[in-house]
């Protein structure tokens, strides 16, 4: 489990601050990986979020929750499997929330990471898929893997 970072469609953010949200480490734990965490805040595209005043990283997420809209709330859950440093991630529908430009920003983000890790993503979209090196599609149950390369 260790190895393995998975994004469902739904996810949890819980009522503490954002880094505590990326990180599930409390603030008095000396674990924190400062780098790691500026890496998870810049592929998950979080850098404008954060840089607002009234929502650093240590900012309480009950305070702000109900102004969160779902694209923000799947890049707090996209940040927090990056942060994890796993060495397989998967991802399932990871755009469903984001408008057009942060689902751009966020497949140019992991295919910056694409050669550390096995990235798997599952997807209906179409742009996703033509940046995948190789889709395996189920249609009909019958599963054929193409190369995108």
């Amino acid at each position: 489990l260790n190895s393995i970072s998975y994004m469902s469609q739904k996810f949890f953010i819980f009522r503490d601050t954002i880094r505590n949200n990326i990180t599930l480490e409390s603030k008095n734990n000396k674990k924190f990986d400062e780098s790691q965490f500026n890496k998870a805040v810049e592929i998950s595209n979080l850098e404008k979020m954060l840089s607002d005043a009234k929502k650093n990283k240590e900012a309480n997420l009950l305070e702000i929750e109900k102004s969160l809209s779902g694209g923000q709330k799947q890049k707090i859950a996209l940040a927090r499997m990056i942060y994890k440093n796993s060495n397989v991630i998967i991802l399932d529908e990871p755009t469903a929330s984001l408008d057009l430009i942060s689902s751009v920003k966020m497949i140019d983000q992991l295919q910056k990471i694409k050669h550390d890790k096995l990235i798997i993503i599952i997807s209906h979209s179409e742009q996703i898929l033509k940046e995948c090196d190789k889709v395996i599609e189920i249609d009909n149950q019958k599963v054929s893997l193409k190369d995108n390369i």
